[in-house]
């Protein structure tokens, strides 16, 4: 199995982003290229509440979603189009 010498290095900028309140990091090459990997698998996407700063996936998983919270029965075809909850509905929670 093939070993990547920028692993340790790119969970290291993923830890830092994590535990930093705007997810900043500095801008170095070192830090410029991790991030350029990290954006490139898709674990790194630019921070929507902080210009410059970056969110990690796994924090963005604890974050509120906006789907209607009945869209399963919808798929499953147990309510009709017109149940579906509004968007002000979703955006309020």
């Amino acid at each position: 199995m093939p070993h990547d010498a920028n692993a340790p290095f790119d969970q290291t900028v993923l830890d830092l982003i994590e535990h930093s309140p705007v997810g900043a990091v500095p801008h170095t090459p070192a830090y410029q290229d991790a991030l350029r990997r990290l954006y490139g698998s898709h674990q790194v996407y630019a921070s929507a509440d902080h210009k410059g700063g970056h969110v990690t996936a796994r924090s963005l998983r604890g974050r509120p979603t906006f789907a209607p919270s009945n869209l399963d029965p919808l798929i499953a075809g147990e309510i009709a189009a017109a149940a579906l909850e509004a968007n002000n509905e979703i955006y309020d929670r």
